[in-house]
């Protein structure tokens, strides 16, 4: 009786836990254990209902968190996505790096504006290789940003309109982001 209650309860205080959970693998492993916790319980009270439909669901959640590890280890990314994933998305795993940089799309500016004054871009992008020249009339800012550098990021995060003109001085390579499509992974 004793061990029974003590695995029911500790099962709801894991499901209660996991409700604080920000990532889906920390939310499969309280689960799992909310799981071995119910089948515990269902062993003790003599539920084999309780056990069963336990041993299904940690199975399951089991496989899930199995098949993924396996997904992340089979990304490897080029040594230049590695560098610019080291640059400016510190910390991010090859994963999660290689989930954002396949949201993108690789673009070339040749001498143009890519970003005007008083509009709001709809994208956000990445300098790989090349310049741009970041120009603003109103407040006189004249400043050239290279590999590495992000623009029409202020936009999205203030979700006003450009401040600056950004130039391609010369032949500019980019990645660009969709910012509809990164505003829907937060």
């Amino acid at each position: 009786m004793v061990v029974d209650n003590l695995f029911l309860n500790l099962a709801y205080v894991v499901l209660l836990v996991s409700t604080f959970t920000q990532t889906v693998r920390r939310l499969r492993l309280l689960l799992i254990s909310a799981s071995v916790c119910l089948m515990v319980f269902g062993f003790a009270a003599d539920l084999p209902a309780v056990v069963a439909w336990n041993l299904a669901i940690g199975g399951l959640h089991t496989y899930r968190v199995v098949r993924d590890i396996q997904a992340e280890r089979s990304i490897r990314l080029s040594d230049d996505q590695r560098e610019i994933r080291d640059l400016v998305f510190e910390g991010a795993s090859d994963f999660d790096f290689h989930l954002l940089w396949s949201m993108g799309r690789q673009v070339t500016y040749d001498d143009e504006t890519i970003i005007s004054a008083g509009t709001r871009p709809e994208t956000i992008g990445l300098i790989l290789d090349g310049s741009v020249q970041v120009v603003g009339v109103a407040n006189g800012l004249d400043r050239a940003l290279g590999r590495g550098s992000l623009i029409g990021e202020m936009s999205f995060v203030s979700g006003e309109e450009a401040a600056v003109d950004v130039v391609a001085s010369d032949t500019v390579t980019m990645r660009e982001w969709i910012q509809q499509d990164i505003d829907a992974l937060s």
